[in-house]
């Protein structure tokens, strides 16, 4: 199987309709591309008149045909519609990206319903575009627009290209000539289909179970799409029992997966008004009833990175029999473990389990679920592991194991210098950084706890010299500097002397080729690194301010010998002085202008000599 894991998969995946949105010809810039893919993806969902019923779409930018061919096996991987975004400016570019659609649209051909070509800057003068300039196209299928920001009504011709998607599902759905067919065709993955070369398939009883079992699957997947959970749950159930007969555990697992999928979705209905996504700006009055309606995973107020919405503490789970949905996952899981060629399904099926006890505040069984995702080894790109490694760092720190989580940062960091790919230092860097919380440490000495340190200092030392490596290897030896000056200053106690020794010698290396600044560095991405002051070396034992010399210090004059004034003798008991001021007070006096002491004792905490070449000492 191709390794294309879709590290964002929920529940809700498994009742969408897969549009695929690709680029094409060389006139369209990347930018305006974004732009159009993002108005496009604007129409996610859509509510179909006289069905009663809500549709999800879900687009792509890429989408592998190795993978694609895994639709058979669960619906909502299959590509169902295709639209194209072009630009051109005369009859010669439009037939080239004429020929670049087809040859796409030729690719997917196996599980397209309905296609569409989006062309920008053919007809400047804003007119309707003649549909003649190519033969094979249909009346409907070439959308011309005289530039981006001129498609007013691109979103409703979306919907009517995803409505027509929904009503080539739906007939699929109602047809049941399969039941009556005395010669039925087995629904394969991938890698079954050389399995079934020279068996039987006409008077074998058990290959005809098997391919019951597999449409009544396929069907319960449909029903799913065509937001009919209820039905799905029938089919799979029927599925389920028809599969078992025959140990097709692979079709199984299937079944379980969906049964916990529509159980999620029954659960959680989606109650939000059906729309495009405009600017907060412009709220309408049902926008006040947001806060108070329940989405598929959760309350709409809070909100995970990864897209789920969760549920508050102690509030219901909306009827949910999370110990059935968890158990269905696992019986999934376990089945899809048996193929190897299923890592990429039994992966993504982990990470939908996981979102949902995250959802529910079940942290420990999400990290069962989270765990076993490590122990699944696809055989992926570099690219891929790095993209599995920062949704594990993610989900870790979602449910709170923050070593975990800085764990995979600092491993996914390690991928992206690996040999076998071009190295980005600037991304190892950038992902150290956002691991040295994880392990109790931080770029400002201020906010580190010297007093009760917390974490294993043989590991903070690791990691601190991993991100110095990465500022060196970035070719910015102030950073390095910068770094390689905390971790001497805050690592230092708790290492030996050899250590001790190597640290020094790079801090030394390192100001002979770029010299400390006391000033706070600003990095690329506006993080601000702040000053690191050595306060360590050498250590202050004792410091203490010296009077002056006795013929310098003030004295008070004795009032003994100045005679008394006479009169009335008055004795009062009150102390009327201020003791609290004159305690403190300091036992010395300080001349201003004057040579003024003060004594300093100095610990050297190295093994080795330390050179001291200039001291001064600040007041304020």
């Amino acid at each position: 199987m191709a390794s294309a894991v879709d590290y964002n998969q929920t529940a809700d995946d498994h009742q969408s309709l897969l549009v695929l949105v690709r680029h094409t010809g060389s006139q369209l810039p990347i930018q305006s591309f974004n732009r159009a893919f993002e108005k496009v993806s604007r129409v996610d969902r859509i509510y179909v008149q006289g069905q009663k019923r809500n549709i999800t779409i879900k687009y792509r930018k890429s989408y592998s045909p190795d993978f694609n061919s895994w639709g058979d096996f669960q619906g909502h991987r299959k590509v169902l519609g295709l639209i194209t975004l072009g630009k051109c400016q005369d009859h010669d570019e439009f037939g080239d990206i004429f020929t670049s659609y087809k040859s796409i649209k030729e690719e997917y051909a196996s599980t397209i319903i309905n296609s569409r070509l989006i062309v920008f800057g053919m007809n400047t003068d804003g007119r309707p575009h003649s549909n003649s300039l190519t033969k094979e196209s249909s009346g409907s299928e070439i959308v011309f627009y005289p530039s981006l920001e001129t498609s007013n009504d691109l979103e409703e011709r979306i919907k009517e290209f995803v409505t027509s998607l929904y009503y080539v599902l739906e007939g699929k759905r109602l047809d049941r000539s399969f039941e009556r067919n005395d010669k039925l065709s087995l629904l394969c993955a991938p890698f079954e289909k050389k399995d079934y070369v020279g068996v039987d398939t006409d008077t074998n009883r058990s290959f005809r179970k098997k391919c019951m079992g597999r449409l009544r699957k396929h069907l319960g997947d449909l029903c799913l799409q065509a937001a009919m959970p209820g039905e799905a749950v029938l089919h799979y159930n029927t599925a389920l029992d028809l599969l078992r007969s025959v140990n097709d555990f692979l079709w199984m697992g299937g079944c379980f997966e969906g049964l916990a999928c529509a159980a999620v979705i029954l659960g959680y209905p989606r109650m939000s008004p059906i729309g495009l996504k405009r600017n907060l700006s412009f709220q309408t009055t049902n926008s006040s009833a947001l806060p108070d309606t329940k989405s598929r995973t959760g309350k709409l107020k809070n909100h995970y990175a990864n897209g789920l919405d969760v549920l508050p503490e102690g509030s219901s789970s909306g009827g949910v029999n999370t110990d059935d949905v968890v158990e269905k996952y696992k019986e999934a899981i376990t089945l899809y473990s048996k193929f190897k060629n299923a890592a990429v399904v039994e992966m993504e099926a982990c990470l939908k389990a996981c979102r949902f006890l995250i959802v529910q505040h079940k942290y420990l069984e999400a990290s069962d679920f989270l765990q076993n995702v490590v122990y699944i080894n696809p055989s992926s790109l570099e690219d891929d592991r790095i993209q599995r490694y920062i949704t594990l760092s993610s989900l870790y720190s979602e449910i709170g194991f923050r070593r975990k989580a800085a764990f995979f940062r600092r491993v996914c960091g390690m991928h992206c210098v690996a040999p076998d790919s071009s190295p980005s230092w600037s991304q190892c860097y950038e992902l150290l950084l956002q691991s040295l919380e994880g392990y109790n440490l931080s770029i400002n000495p201020k906010e580190m706890d010297r007093d009760h340190p917390a974490g294993w200092p043989v590991l903070q030392y690791r990691v601190l010299h991993e991100l110095v490596y990465s500022a060196r290897r970035m070719s910015n030896p102030q950073i390095a500097v910068r770094h390689m000056t905390l971790t001497v200053d805050s690592m230092l106690p708790h290492l030996n002397v050899t250590d001790q020794r190597e640290a020094i010698a790079s801090l030394s290396n390192l100001t002979q080729k770029c010299p400390g600044n006391p000033q706070p560095i600003a990095l690329d991405t506006g993080l601000i690194l702040p000053p690191v002051p050595l306060l360590s070396l050498p250590t202050v034992r004792s410091f203490r301010l010296l009077p002056p010399s006795p013929h310098l210090q003030a004295s008070k004059l004795d009032l003994s010998d100045v005679e008394s004034s006479s009169g009335v003798f008055i004795y009062t008991p009150l102390v009327l002085s201020n003791k609290t001021a004159n305690e403190s007070r300091p036992d010395f006096k300080w001349v201003s202008g004057d040579v003024c002491e003060a004594t300093l004792q100095l610990v050297n905490p190295l093994a080795d000599d330390l050179k001291i070449f200039y001291m001064v000492i600040f007041d304020q």
